[in-house]
């Protein structure tokens, strides 16, 4: 069960940097995100990819809801405020970190 807490945290953790890269900071004049390129993104990838060895099959679990959740807030923050800040990001990685835990939860009865 402790595997799931750090694939938790990592889980989370990427999808903000997963979301940095792919949409616009909200407010130009503060665009935090302009300094995530391919390059964080691939280490952050790799270090999920690393955690996922820990849980084997059930890594895929939680990648799949980590991305799903990512992907949907993405889309949701784009059309309401026409992309991330720092407070979406929070909340993303939370929400993440959260579902991942879940899952683990659900898997591991």
């Amino acid at each position: 069960m402790v595997c799931w807490l750090a694939a938790g945290g990592a889980f989370g953790r990427w999808a903000i940097v997963l979301l940095s890269r792919a949409l616009p900071y909200a407010r130009p004049e503060n665009a935090i995100s302009s300094h995530v390129g391919a390059r964080e993104l691939t280490l952050a990838t790799l270090t999920v990819c690393a955690t996922g060895f820990l849980l084997r099959w059930q890594a895929l679990a939680a990648a799949g809801i980590a991305l799903l959740i990512a992907v949907c807030l993405g889309l949701f923050f784009r059309k309401r405020i026409g992309g991330v800040t720092g407070d979406t990001l929070g909340a993303t990685s939370q929400i993440c970190e959260t579902a991942v835990l879940l899952t683990g939860v659900i898997l591991n009865r």
